[in-house]
């Protein structure tokens, strides 16, 4: 999916916004939620419909939503995401708006968001933490530690000028978002949103916005550890550079210079002596850190990761981990290797076989094996990044990335 796609004119519709809200067991909030937005629609005269999504809920939410007004689907797919992207397959709108049916938004603060999108913004996000969070709204835990830290290393590792990843109020373009590939299923789809959208080169928008107590009678589905980890694992995942790149390139270099300097002779820290020993597992860091480099230039060919073109570090990879490049490269280091290791069997043979030196044989040896490894590993480097660029040329899309078929919400008896 390329970003030409995502300037496609926008499909006919003969409403203007349809407004989202995921409902699981809401039952004493939904019709607020409903009433609100519906009457904030007709206050500004936009054609629109209010998709409530039950999303297989216990409790009486889908009549008690469709008596309210709202049009209801079903999604038997459990989980935040999922519903957000059946309620979406479902919506007739030219704008989405997405917002919790608990009844900690304010639909009445919509507006301002539709009006970013007329001005040519194509994802708008709410912001708690620029607008007002009323006193019992959100846990003292999710508002100074986990919300800051996440959006924090979101904003790091993406580049995304956003302070609230999280914000469960937000408005899209609808044609837009159904070429975006999303695939979550659970909370961490707030972030997977933002980093799609950024990485699609879509414009993205702040708005300040109101978060409010909810108004169910039962604890919130959201859990601070189990979907914090789930959003720090999704972001590790989209992030290799971070994750994978840079910290195998630093293991690669300390472990390439601390082995060459012991390999010109011991070191003496003191009354610590750095030897054999420290080479091995420099030899060791080295070659691990090599293939935490592979694993994440495979990552970043592959998986979804198409590169961006203004990124030095893309740049880099492109003109450095060809075949031909890492080929002659690895080849190379392999007849090092089998060089250094060749002297150690010639003196080996000179003395028919017998016991060798340990002290003075044993480095030759571990750093030939150490290069033999590395020059294998590059050449596979090489072999695998043309595999993904050949893959990528003529088109097709890498396994992550590929459109995730949501089932379709059937409507509920009595909806309208």
């Amino acid at each position: 999916m390329g970003h030409d796609d995502l300037k496609a004119p926008r499909r006919a519709a003969t409403v203007y916004i349809s407004v989202i809200m995921p409902c699981l067991n809401e039952a004493e909030s939904v019709a607020d939620c409903v009433k609100e937005a519906r009457s904030t629609l007709n206050r500004h005269g936009w054609s629109g419909e209010v998709v409530v999504v039950d999303n297989l809920s216990s409790d009486a939410s889908a009549l008690v939503a469709s008596a309210a007004g709202a049009r209801v689907v079903r999604v038997e797919q459990r989980g935040y995401g999922s519903a957000i992207r059946g309620g979406a397959n479902a919506a007739r709108g030219e704008i989405l708006v997405i917002g919790d049916a608990d009844g900690s938004y304010d639909f009445g603060e919509i507006a301002p968001m539709v009006d970013a999108i007329d001005r040519g913004a194509d994802l708008v996000v709410g912001s708690r933490f620029k607008g007002r969070i009323i006193p019992g709204a959100m846990p003292w835990l999710n508002r100074w530690v986990g919300n800051p830290l996440l959006t924090s290393l979101g904003r790091l590792l993406f580049r995304v000028p956003i302070t609230d990843f999280h914000c469960g109020l937000r408005a899209v373009q609808a044609h837009k978002f159904s070429r975006l590939g999303l695939i979550t299923t659970g909370m961490e789809f707030a972030t997977e949103m933002i980093v799609r959208a950024r990485r699609a080169g879509l414009r993205i928008e702040e708005v300040p916005v109101t978060l409010r107590p909810d108004g169910r009678g039962h604890p919130s589905h959201l859990r601070p550890w189990r979907d914090g980890w789930r959003h720090l694992r999704f972001m590790a995942l989209l992030a290799p550079t971070w994750t994978l790149i840079l910290p195998g390139l630093v293991m690669l270099l300390c472990g390439i210079l601390l082995g060459s300097l012991v390999l010109l002779g011991p070191i003496q820290i003191n009354a610590t002596t750095l030897g054999v020993h420290t080479l091995i597992c420099s030899g060791a860091a080295s070659i691990v850190g090599l293939q935490t480099l592979h694993l994440g230039i495979v990552m970043r060919f592959g998986a979804g990761h198409r590169p961006q073109p203004d990124s030095i570090i893309d740049r880099l990879i492109r003109g450095a981990t060809r075949l031909d490049t890492c080929g002659v490269a690895g080849c190379m280091v392999v007849l090092v290797g089998l060089l250094l290791i060749g002297l150690v069997l010639v003196r080996w043979a000179g003395q028919d076989f017998g016991s060798l030196p340990m002290e003075e044989t044993l480095p030759f040896v571990v750093v030939g094996a150490s290069l033999l490894c590395m020059g294998v590993q590059l050449i596979f480097t090489g072999l695998c990044s043309d595999m993904f660029r050949e893959r990528l040329r003529v088109g097709e899309e890498p396994p992550a990335s590929r459109e995730f078929t949501v089932e379709q919400g059937e409507e509920c008896p009595g909806s309208s």
